[in-house]
This record gives structure tokens, C-alpha cells and sequence, in this order.
């Protein structure tokens, strides 16, 4: 009986462990981070837009992206603007690197000060539909994010191979 309860223990937490590291590995999968730039001059900017740099760690799963939303930090109020248009359909290929330069103009944002307290939020058309969000300029990861992507990295430069 206590053995077949060991057993039976045992195997949970393996199985659980291996569905852990999986979703590890899945939610560190994509990262975003981005900077603002505009039309105009440093004096008078107008027309801000993100320039993104998207990175896919994942050794075999290939993204398609599908759209930016874009919100207030730290604000659950409806989206400034969503971007249908600028990235949909393109295709992030397992360990590569893409930059997006061309992203639309956000609507609603009219100076630095504004821009720097919007959050960039990338959606993929994945069938789980999970948001990426980027890290841009004077953002930065919440400490367990910053833990879980050094530790990704950590992963990715040893002889462990990754799924």
C-alpha cells in the first residue's frame, strides 16, 4: 500500500514537473521590448510610434503575429488604440530576431511624457492567444518576470537542451 502511494506520488510530481517546465518554457518563449519614435522634430514631435524588436527563443515553435494594443500603465481602462494592420501575419521563425520599424502612428499620444506611460501589448494569432508584453523605455519587468527570463537565459547558454 505505501509503496503504490509512493509510486503514485512520485510519478505526480514528475508529470507535474515536466508540465511546469514546459509552461516555463512557453511563457518565456517571445520577448518584446521596443523604444518610441516620431515624425517631427525633437521640439515639436508628433505622430509616435513604436519601433519593436521582438525576440523568439523557442527552438521550434514559429509565431504569426496579429495586432498592438496599446494601454495606460497599470490602467485596466479600455485601449488607446489597437493596431490590426502593422504586424499582422508576420511570422517570427524559432530563433530569430525581428524588428519592426514600420509599426502606424499611435492615435492618442501627443508628447514624450504620454508615450512613456503607455504598455505595448503584442497579440499572436496562436491558438492559446496569449499577450506579450513589451518592456520600452522607463519599464521594466516585474521581478518575477526579470528572474524567469535570466533564468531562460541561464538555460539557453547551457548544454541543456530546450524544447
Amino acid at each position: 500500500m505505501a509503496q503504490s502511494l509512493w509510486t503514485l506520488v512520485s510519478g505526480s510530481l514528475v508529470t507535474g514537473g515536466y508540465f511546469g517546465f514546459r509552461w516555463f518554457l512557453q511563457a518565456t518563449d517571445v520577448v518584446v521590448r521596443y523604444r518610441w519614435d516620431f515624425n517631427g522634430t525633437p521640439l515639436h514631435p508628433r505622430e509616435f510610434r513604436p519601433n519593436l524588436d521582438i525576440r523568439n527563443h523557442s527552438k521550434s515553435h514559429t509565431y504569426l503575429l496579429a495586432s498592438i494594443e496599446y494601454r495606460l500603465n497599470g490602467v485596466a481602462a479600455p485601449p488607446l488604440d489597437i493596431d490590426n494592420r502593422s504586424l499582422w501575419g508576420k511570422e517570427l521563425k524559432p530563433g530569430t530576431i525581428q524588428h519592426f520599424a514600420d509599426v502606424a502612428p499611435v492615435k492618442r499620444i501627443i508628447s514624450f511624457n504620454q508615450a512613456f506611460n503607455v504598455e505595448v501589448l503584442v497579440r499572436t494569432q496562436s491558438g492559446k492567444d496569449f499577450w506579450l508584453k513589451g518592456q520600452g523605455p522607463k519599464q521594466s519587468y516585474q521581478r518575477i518576470q526579470r528572474v524567469a527570463y535570466r533564468l531562460r537565459d541561464v538555460l539557453d547558454k547551457s548544454a541543456i537542451p530546450l524544447g
